[in-house]
């Protein structure tokens, strides 16, 4: 974070320079991806507030941001145009005394869906001997969204991981792909990408990836991306999340000027677990707005454990097992969860021979091992022969049955009619666990930019469409 610590303060000129353009050029500016999860907003929120402070004492910004929010269907453009249109409201950016502050924060809305369809031109395919290659997707059968991608891909609630990790994955990449491509551009250029997670949802994302067989690229992860908030709990950022939004309505409680915490929310709801709720209205002098506010709270706390029922284990997923596990142990064991991390932060990458210039043709991360020719090693890949007519009618049997269908819709590696490709062991893992073994996915295209620039919604382009 130190090489980056300039970026965010507001340089002046010394004596001698005559080009004062050259300090804080209009043109340096982060990238903030916003999910609105608690940890999302909570970034965006601080750097909005440290943006205000340098405007109030130095009437100038070191740097501006684009918050880049993805969606893939009309219910999350919806609700994402909601959250933004209730953080402006939050931070009053559209009030003329912040028109400056406004337009240093930029929100931008990209419809993966479009992205996937202009790009997904490659089918990957996985071998019964965990062979994997590539062939190319015929027109006439190309994924044309998220949905349909994951209809193709047969996904179903006993593969509930594998669907999340897939799309967990696309968001990632997309988001990359976007940041790179802008960097490709003096004029667009981004100085950094600052993620918003927390220190649980780190520890919540080392863990999955070392089940999931991805335990390599953890170190890449970890040490070459910025996570501002590494140091910080889920439960505190929900805590101060929840104050926020409580200590906002309390003071506009009398002009009815009332933001619902669902409505800066997406996909997740703060759990008030460090929120004492006579402690939060301390410093307003009418008690009965206090009253009416640590209503409000303690209602949302009621709500919040009424809502967290038992979940059917049978469609959890390894990331929901992770977060559980976290949450349940961050009040008593938070130490569990900081050394996670800590830990993670020591860790290096893989030290052999091997090139690693190559990565995985799904999720990006090197390689450092063949993990097709590890499998081979470990796994018994021929059956015994038939040896007796009683395991002849029974093999009969068998071919006879569903199962047939699956065992034959999937190929070796000899009669594989495309190139090879190249997939890490938590991929190879991932797609065996698919019916059909196969998945179509998005390429490198030569026109990212302009599909990019084509399915982007910028501010005044989403408030335009609303009215």
């Amino acid at each position: 974070m130190t090489e980056f610590s300039q970026v965010f303060k507001v340089v002046y000129p010394d004596k001698n320079c005559i080009n004062v353009d050259d300090f804080n050029a209009p043109n340096t500016k982060i990238l903030v991806p916003c999910s609105f999860g608690s940890s999302s907003f909570t970034l965006l929120s601080i750097i909005i507030d440290h943006l205000k402070e340098q405007f109030q004492q130095h009437k100038k910004f070191a740097y501006s941001v684009e918050v880049l929010t993805v969606y893939y269907n009309n219910e999350q453009l919806k609700h994402f145009k909601k959250n933004i249109s209730n953080v402006k409201k939050l931070y009053s950016l559209n009030h003329s005394d912040n028109k400056e502050l406004k337009d240093n924060v930029q929100f931008k809305l990209l419809n993966m869906n479009e992205y996937f369809d202009d790009n997904s031109d490659i089918i990957i395919r996985l071998t019964d001997d965990y062979h994997d290659y590539i062939c190319q997707n015929n027109s006439d059968h190309r994924t044309k969204d998220l949905s349909h991608f994951l209809a193709s891909a047969d996904f179903n609630g006993k593969n509930a991981s594998s669907k999340e990790d897939f799309v967990n994955i696309l968001k990632t990449i997309i988001i990359k792909r976007y940041y790179n491509k802008a960097n490709a551009n003096a004029s667009t250029r981004f100085q950094c990408l600052l993620w918003g997670h927390s220190m649980t949802r780190l520890a919540d994302q080392i863990i999955s990836q070392i089940v999931k067989g991805r335990g390599s690229s953890i170190a890449t992860e970890i040490n070459g991306n910025l996570f501002p908030l590494r140091d910080v709990f889920l439960s505190e950022v929900d805590a101060y999340m929840i104050t926020l939004v409580s200590l906002y309505n309390n003071k506009h409680f009398g002009n009815g000027d009332f933001i619902d915490i669902d409505d800066l929310c997406f996909g997740y709801k703060p759990k008030p677990v460090l929120i004492n709720p006579t402690c939060i209205n301390n410093n307003n002098e009418d008690d009965d707005d206090d009253d009416v506010n640590n209503e409000n709270i303690l209602k949302y706390t009621k709500e919040d454990n009424s809502k967290s029922g038992a979940v059917n284990t049978s469609f959890k997923t390894i990331n929901q097992y992770a977060r559980e596990y976290f949450d349940n142990i961050e009040d008593g064991y938070s130490n569990v969860i900081s050394t996670v991390v800590r830990t993670a932060l020591k860790l290096d990458t893989p030290s052999n021979n091997t090139v690693t210039d190559i990565k995985c043709t799904i999720c990006q991360t090197p390689l450092y091992s063949d993990p097709t020719k590890w499998l081979h090693e470990i796994t018994v890949n021929s059956p015994s022969p038939i040896a007796t007519e009683e395991e002849k009618q029974l093999y009969d049997i068998w071919l006879s049955s569903q199962q047939k269908n699956n065992h034959f819709n999937t190929v070796s590696t000899n009669d594989a009619p495309g190139i090879d490709s190249r997939l890490c062991y938590g991929c190879i893992v991932t797609l065996n666990t698919l019916p059909h073994k196969e998945i179509s996915w998005i390429s490198e295209s030569k026109n990212d930019t302009d599909i990019l620039n084509e399915y982007i919604l910028t501010d005044e382009e989403w408030e335009d469409d609303s009215e």
